[in-house]
């Protein structure tokens, strides 16, 4: 049964080239037992048949067309053109299960917040199947200091009030990975956030996609950019906390560059984690790993993430 809702909600969906996913996309916010007010889809320039994808869906999808321009600038468009009070997010190539806007809006009200998010899974897009080792934990009410360390609100998750954004402003159209995470810390060091703790929506793995497509250079560029300036916003919070992130973003990297068979830029990785966290014993057990040699690195550095699961 479809309900309804005093709060009127639209969906911003930006898509670039989406025409394999984005019907799929459609189809699950069409699907929602409390639909939104309106979807918008912000084409960003796309060059495939996007638009003729979405064109049969006639009336219950407003379809917005932009020159390329990049995911914030899709999102900010769609944020100024839309006319709910609430703004909800789909990446074009990801999904929400039926019950995603109905328990979120009843979150919203029950917590009397202007924000909230739900868990997520990541899936296969080949065989459709729910990945492991992609979960996070949730936490609720003032959260910026676990989102600056976790970025635990993934972007398929928030409704968001949308006088929020007159506040904290627009998308970062400068930052090209983890532009979501950076709005999501400007919201959170304003605002408490409600969470439903159930995973309504799924985010696709595949090879296409922004994270995959961006090379590692380009990924640590972009979040060491994002971290100085979160600091540079609520310095009396989060800088105590910086070097543990940096450490762990430069980790993540090193062993990125690691499964690349990138041994050399792995190890100026890892020595700059150490650096920051030099009584890391992660840290310690990954540069002793590289130090037995590049044909046993993967493997050695695989069991350490095994058994850092298991712990």
């Amino acid at each position: 049964m479809r309900s309804s809702s005093p709060l009127t909600i639209s969906v911003i969906v930006p898509a670039y080239n989406s025409a394999d996913f984005i019907g799929q996309a459609l189809e699950s916010i069409l699907a929602q037992t409390n639909p939104p007010t309106e979807i918008l889809v912000v084409d960003d320039g796309s060059t495939d048949n996007t638009v003729e994808v979405i064109r049969p869906f006639g009336e219950k999808v407003h379809i917005l067309r932009q020159e390329h321009q990049g995911v914030s600038a899709a999102r900010n468009r769609g944020v100024r053109h839309a006319r709910g009070e609430y703004l909800a997010f789909l990446d074009s190539d990801d999904i929400w299960k039926p019950e995603k806007l109905e328990k979120q809006i009843a979150c919203l009200i029950e917590k009397n917040t202007v924000w909230v998010c739900c868990a997520a899974a990541y899936f296969d897009s080949q065989t459709g199947q729910r990945l492991s080792g992609y979960a996070k934990d949730l936490f609720e009410g003032d959260v910026l200091e676990q989102e600056f360390l976790q970025s635990f609100i993934l972007s398929p998750t928030p409704v968001i009030k949308r006088s929020v954004f007159d506040e904290v402003g627009y998308f970062d159209e400068g930052i090209h990975i983890g532009e979501d995470w950076d709005m999501w810390l400007r919201i959170a060091a304003r605002y408490p956030i409600g969470v439903v703790r159930e995973e309504l929506a799924l985010k696709r793995e595949h090879p296409q996609s922004t994270m995959q497509r961006a090379s590692t250079e380009e990924k640590l560029s972009d979040q060491l950019k994002i971290v100085e300036m979160v600091v540079a916003r609520e310095p009396k919070r989060l800088e105590p906390l910086m070097n543990q992130l940096i450490a762990h973003i430069y980790m993540e990297h090193g062993i990125e560059l690691v499964k690349c068979g990138a041994y050399p830029q792995a190890r100026l990785c890892l020595a700059q984690a150490q650096q920051r966290a030099p009584g890391s014993l992660k840290l310690a057990a990954y540069r002793l790993a590289l130090s037995f040699g590049d044909r046993n690195a993967a493997q050695i550095f695989g069991f350490i993430r095994v058994m850092r699961k298991l712990s």
